[in-house]
């Protein structure tokens, strides 16, 4: 989605980037605590009144402008690729 979106002219500055299925933050650090094997420390406050356990994003923009994605990667491959190539893009820096 994010290379599509880059590739062409873009009507909006912003896109939701989905995959459908709901996540919470606590089930999103917890992934990636797990990929990164490392201990995350995670300060939890009380919610705001507002606030929803769940989330699932409207990509309807990006479907409208650019069509349906061709392939979606999943959640766990998503992280681990970014994940390598943080750690890529920090050895290269130092």
């Amino acid at each position: 989605m994010i290379v599509t979106a880059s590739q062409g002219n873009p009507e909006s500055d912003v896109y939701n980037i989905g995959s459908g299925v709901g996540l919470s933050v606590t089930e999103l650090i917890n992934l990636i605590a797990e990929k990164i094997e490392h201990g995350v420390a995670v300060e939890y406050r009380d919610s705001r009144q507002t606030a929803v356990d769940r989330i699932v994003l409207d990509t309807g923009r990006f479907a409208e402008e650019f069509g349906s994605p061709d392939s979606r990667v999943p959640l766990n491959e998503g992280l681990e690729r970014t994940i390598s190539h943080l750690h890529e893009w920090t050895e290269l820096r130092a």
